[in-house]
């Protein structure tokens, strides 16, 4: 009986009738709706109009044009809701990471509608645009011209990208027991990224389980995988810019304390009783790799979704944070150098202090990763040094 309850149940639901085939409420959507009057508006004012979407009316008109065709609906019975309305409810979704509900009163729509409309929209603007503003290098010259903007900009030679994790605060999946908690006492997906000197994003790889560390999800991400498997056709080792006595140097990618020790990765020395030299060492390195973590701030500044507790299934969480990544990388081809700069203000000054006290973690490096960062060190402390590093190693902080 109670079985036979619980279908009958289900009957009788999935029979209800509604009690409107259109509400009221959307009926008055061109006469009341946001899209319709606000939106409107601000096509007459540029700088209200990327206060709104994050975007400019050039770039928003630019993604418009690469997604139109794929979000395209047809219905008989009803009005349907056009693309451009349908990306200005995404976006303004990523830009507030306001609630579905709230969104939907303002463009009276139905809240499931918009949350179907935000998981849609967010994967065709990741297959549509990341072929454009996120590819991957696939020869030695892009990645030898990324290389040589760390050079220019960081004074850091031979260096392919930052790398880092972001955790993705998220509501906790269902049936997910402890997958998702974090050391944070948060439930989160893991971002790892790898970015370039103009902070922009080369790859990211996104769904890993809160609970993994860092090291842990890089070692499983396909950038790890295609590291350690040498497949990103990395350029082959060479010298340093004019100092052919320390003979061939790998390319590498700069990480944290939680990544391994690689031929071509470099991580910081560890333990409190750094030496002088690897001190300094510690301090170049360091200021090559947090432009990673300044990616992720402006990425989250942009985006405010990033600061809410985003409450949709875990594979929209996936789809929201791979479009708000490739939008990040349109946003930063068309912003200024003096722009990056203005951006990077809030993070210049960072504690040496802290580079000090790294912890020791069990990586076994090999014997050549160990060469290879003692080449570095000796390039910066004596071929190459930057004429502020000892006052600043000395005195705790450095200043880019």
């Amino acid at each position: 009986m109670t079985v036979f309850g619980f279908h009958l149940k289900k009957r009788q639901v999935k029979n209800r009738k509604h009690r409107w085939w259109v509400h009221q409420l959307f009926r008055t959507r061109r006469r009341y709706g946001a899209y319709h009057t606000l939106v409107n508006e601000l096509r007459f004012d540029n700088e209200k109009f990327k206060q709104y979407f994050r975007l400019t009316k050039d770039q928003f008109a630019q993604v418009l044009s690469t997604v139109e065709e794929a979000l395209v609906k047809h219905c008989r019975s009803r009005e349907v809701i056009c693309p451009r309305q349908r990306l200005a409810i995404c976006i303004r979704f990523l830009a507030t990471g306001e609630s579905f509900r709230s969104i939907a009163f303002d463009y009276r729509v139905g809240y499931t509608t918009v949350g179907n409309i935000v998981g849609e929209v967010c994967k065709v603007i990741w297959n549509r645009l990341s072929t454009v503003f996120m590819p991957v290098p696939n020869t030695s010259s892009k990645w030898k011209l990324i290389a040589a903007n760390f050079l220019t900009k960081w004074q850091f030679p031979h260096c392919l990208g930052a790398i880092d994790g972001k955790h993705i605060v998220m509501k906790a999946p269902p049936n997910s027991g402890s997958l998702y908690f974090n050391y944070k006492n948060t439930f989160s997906t893991v971002l790892m990224a790898l970015v370039d000197a103009n902070l922009q994003f080369i790859c990211i790889d996104i769904g890993a389980y809160g609970r993994n560390s860092d090291g842990g999800v890089f070692a499983n991400s396909n950038l790890g995988k295609a590291i350690a498997a040498n497949t990103l056709q990395v350029p082959d080792d060479s010298t340093l810019p004019e100092e052919e006595h320390l003979g061939k140097v790998p390319y590498v990618f700069v990480g944290d304390e939680a990544f391994p020790l690689q031929k071509h990765i470099l991580r910081p020395y560890p333990g409190r009783g750094c030496r002088h030299d690897q001190q300094i060492f510690n301090m170049r390195l360091s200021r090559a790799q947090r432009i990673v973590e300044n990616c992720f701030g402006i990425l989250a500044a942009r985006w405010r979704v990033y600061h809410t507790k985003i409450a949709v299934r875990a594979e929209w969480v996936n789809d929201i944070v791979k479009a708000t990544c490739v939008l990040h990388n349109l946003i930063q081809r068309d912003t200024t150098p003096a722009q990056i700069t203005e951006l990077n203000q809030g993070s210049e000054r960072m504690a040496v202090e802290g580079l000090r006290d790294i912890p020791r973690i069990g990586n076994r490096a090999g014997v050549e990763a160990i060469q290879c960062r003692e080449i570095f060190k000796e390039y910066f402390c004596n071929v190459a040094p930057v004429e502020w590093q000892e006052s600043h190693v000395t005195r705790g902080i450095f200043m880019a």
